[in-house]
């Protein structure tokens, strides 16, 4: 940045400051929510923070009529082993109504226990979402009407394909240690191995309860190793299944000092197949396009940075919306094909919401949203927007303008 923008910008703080900001913000969203051109529905629970979590999973049912959310009244702070965060929806046509249905200690800011729904070929009827079991980390499948646990797991669950035959899953344990605001802290972390040979990326059976390690994190780490590699500290993150469930993405992240790389591979379900799709240290937030087609923000040759589609299983790269989408954010694809995505909050702490259509080489600004600077590291709240199934609806979870975190549905 040039030495003429840094003093503008300077110039707008000492003009603008924050609280400014907010009342600004405030009169926006009153404005926002009497503008008939665009509907939006608010989410919230006085005194409670009411958010869904990360942008990989859609909190709408499929018949559009409920969506899940998780609400807490700790403060905007790191979550203790005995903090509950309760699990629940609201009908939509009535947002000031939450139905509880649980509690659970196994939760995060950024994504929260990780609820969704369940087995969605059978629509609306149960969820699950981790919970300690039997004294560890586990899930639980719910009926949605009755309320009643139907199933209990000594495993947690990640990523799970809409036929809820099986869910990809990782040890939260260390992702506690190595990744705050991802992983959890109910337990002390014993495992000092910087790339355990006995624990990585894991596949839980749904039907019989088993639990199979896919693939170590030493045996990642020594795929296409790079030098940074050597002696740093390794884990996985955000495994994501395709739409086909044959195949699903992660990330493999290593700790050399203080620097964290991280590269983008893809598995078939049965660990096998492996395919590292960017080994240039930087790959950040993604999503499946297609079964075969993988669209992320990272750092490519050449010392490129932004946002790439990846053919799986092959070493083709294309550039994306590069006229658009600039910075990192978190897309999804509707069913339309149409991606959605948000920006991380800029100097006056906005968050951008925007949607492409790549068909018609269409770029348009939904929404700004305030984020007070209270909400900042590991109690961040970013927009993760989330299609609903028909396209037509995207839910993001925002304190805009407040101190608690609000779920909002906008219709476009």
């Amino acid at each position: 940045m040039n030495v003429n923008k840094k003093i503008i910008y300077r110039l707008i703080k000492l003009l603008f400051p924050h609280r400014l900001l907010r009342i600004i913000f405030i009169l926006k969203e009153k404005i926002l929510f009497n503008d008939q051109h665009i509907e939006i529905k608010k989410f919230t629970i006085k005194n409670e923070h009411v958010f869904f979590g990360y942008y990989d999973i859609s909190p709408f049912s499929k018949n559009d009529k409920y969506i899940l959310a998780q609400k807490t009244s700790i403060t905007n702070r790191p979550p203790l082993k005995n903090d509950l965060l309760s699990v629940g929806y609201f009908n939509i046509d009535d947002n000031n109504k939450f139905i509880e249905l649980g509690k659970t200690s196994t939760w995060n800011w950024q994504q929260g226990s990780r609820l969704q729904w369940f087995n969605k070929d059978k629509q609306n009827e149960k969820i699950i979402y981790n919970k300690i079991i039997s004294g560890k980390y586990g899930s639980v499948v719910q009926n949605v009407s009755s309320g009643k646990i139907i199933r209990e797991y000594n495993s947690p669950i990640y990523s799970i394909p809409d036929s809820g035959k099986y869910a990809i899953t990782l040890d939260f344990g260390r992702l506690g240690v190595y990744r705050p605001g991802y992983g959890y802290i109910n337990y002390n972390y014993k495992n000092n191995e910087k790339a355990p040979k006995d624990d990585g990326m894991w596949l839980l059976d749904m039907d019989t309860g088993n639990v199979e390690l896919l693939f170590s994190i030493d045996k990642i780490s020594k795929i296409e190793s790079q030098g940074s590699m050597k002696n740093a500290i390794h884990y996985f993150n955000h495994p994501c299944v395709n739409i086909n469930g044959d195949r699903f993405l992660f990330l493999h992240i290593w700790i050399a000092g203080v620097k964290r790389f991280t590269r983008l591979l893809t598995s078939d379900i049965y660990g096998k197949n492996i395919c590292v799709l960017n080994n240039q240290g930087l790959s950040s937030h993604y999503c499946w396009k297609t079964n075969t087609q993988i669209l992320s923000y990272a750092l490519e040759k050449d010392n490129e940075k932004g946002f790439f589609i990846y053919e799986d299983l092959s070493d083709k790269v294309f550039k994306y919306a590069w006229d658009f989408m600039k910075e990192d954010g978190h897309p999804t694809f509707s069913i339309k094909g149409k991606v959605v995505c948000d920006t991380y909050p800029n100097r006056f702490s906005q968050q951008l919401l925007y949607t492409y259509d790549e068909s018609r080489n269409d770029y348009r600004k939904i929404l700004s949203f305030f984020n007070p600077l209270t909400f900042k590291g590991e109690t961040r709240c970013d927009l993760h927007p989330r299609w609903n199934y028909d396209g037509d609806k995207i839910c993001v979870d925002s304190p805009n303008t407040g101190l608690n975190r609000k779920m909002y549905i906008i219709n476009i």
